[in-house]
């Protein structure tokens, strides 16, 4: 198994670039806050809700210095690359199987550091920052330790790709290219899935997380290009609708940015009517009204997994 790190800069680096074996990857559940009153002469509590909470994860690992001297100056190494207090993206690696070829005593064969048997899904991450510290116990020029990790902002695992992008396993020679919808939710492709539409009428919109996506705290985009008049998307899968109170002509973009409205860069929030689209988990049946005949809607979102 293996965990890349990849910086808000987009630098990235695995642990066994560092020369680091993780033990195992320890991602926890997402939190459960639970909201609760107490009344005075009435037993037990009164629910007021729940929301998701942060997960975690634990990471345990070894580090193997090149020899005694070389130990501080790895262990430093690591303690630079995973010290920032911004936070990080972290994306998981699994073996395709097999597990570590440690050797035993007296063999000379194995390879301890397992480093072509892990495949890194690059489909599937999370924002997490460092949580507490973390030290080696050396022994020799061995150190073990764990660190953790803690959730920033959603708590959720968020595809890499965004509907927009093909759906397709490119041979770019670059995995985090080709295996971009590398999610680990198989089967998930075996429908046609269109995120761009013509004209008016009832489309079918596909969310493979586990979450409904909700602009409040959620990345999506809607966009349509083209006349229209009263532009109005309706999900019937759950009621929720968003209207422009207005009309636009050939050529004119509208575009629906989380809670931001706009034609053609410029603010239209307040002629909707202040509602939001959201997509839930699954298929969402749309309807598009308004539009012309010839107008262009693309639904632009990631997806979200608990």
């Amino acid at each position: 198994m293996d965990i890349l790190i990849e910086k808000l800069n987009g630098e990235r680096k695995k642990f066994s670039d560092f020369g680091l074996i993780p033990l195992d990857i320890q991602i926890s559940s997402t939190g459960i806050r639970n909201y609760r009153t107490e009344i005075q002469g009435r037993p037990g509590t009164i629910s007021k809700g729940a929301d998701h909470g942060a997960r975690t994860v634990a990471v345990p690992f070894i580090m193997r210095a090149v020899d005694l001297l070389d130990f501080p100056f790895a262990r430093d190494e690591i303690f630079d690359w995973l010290g920032d207090v911004e936070a990080f993206y972290l994306y998981e690696g699994r073996s395709n199987g097999e597990m570590y070829a440690f050797e035993v005593p007296g063999e000379q064969n194995g390879d301890p550091l397992d480093k072509n048997n892990s495949q890194i899904i690059y489909g599937k991450r999370y924002l997490v920052s460092r949580d507490g510290a973390f030290s080696f116990d050396q022994t020799n020029k061995w150190g073990k330790t764990s660190i953790s990790f803690i959730t920033d902002g959603l708590p959720f695992g968020e595809s890499v790709a965004r509907t927009t992008q093909p759906f397709v396993i490119t041979e770019t020679g670059d995995p985090a290219v080709d295996n971009i919808w590398l999610t680990g939710q198989g089967g998930q492709f075996q429908d046609d899935l269109i995120y761009t539409f013509t004209g008016n009428g009832t489309v079918r919109v596909w969310n493979g997380g586990t979450e409904t996506v909700d602009p409040h705290f959620m990345d999506i985009v809607v966009r349509y290009t083209g006349a229209s008049s009263s532009l109005t998307f309706t999900n019937k899968t759950n009621g929720s609708r968003w209207q422009y109170n207005g009309t636009s002509k050939a050529g004119d973009v509208i575009g629906v940015d989380k809670l931001d409205s706009y034609k053609n860069n410029s603010s239209i929030t307040g002629d909707t009517d202040l509602d939001v689209l959201t997509i839930a988990r699954g298929w969402n049946e749309i309807t598009i009204s308004g539009a012309d005949a010839a107008g262009k809607t693309e639904f632009d979102f990631k997806w979200y997994w608990r």
